[in-house]
Parts: C-alpha cells; structure tokens; sequence
C-alpha cells in the first residue's frame, strides 16, 4: 500500500518535471527564434543604404 503510494507520487513528479522540460524547451525555441528575428533586422538594417 505503501508502496503503491510512493509509487503514484513519483510519477506525478515525473510528469510535473516533464511538463517543466517541455516548457522550458518552448521558452529557449521561442528565445532563438527572437534572436534570429533581430539578427534578420540588424543584417537588414546593414545592408539597405
């Protein structure tokens, strides 16, 4: 019983640490994307006259 216990809250701590991954893995995708947004902006910003 005990057991069974222990066992349903590591999952649930598994499944709240995935749900944590899989946000900050959205955080840092949504990051570069902002970074290469303004790398496009500055290079174009460079190269117009």
């Amino acid at each position: 019983m005990n057991f069974s216990r222990f066992y349903l809250s590591n999952r649930c701590l598994l499944v709240n640490f995935s749900h944590l991954l899989v946000s900050f893995t959205r955080l840092l995708v949504s990051l570069a994307d902002l970074l290469v947004n303004f790398t496009h902006l500055l290079v174009s910003f460079t190269l117009s006259p």
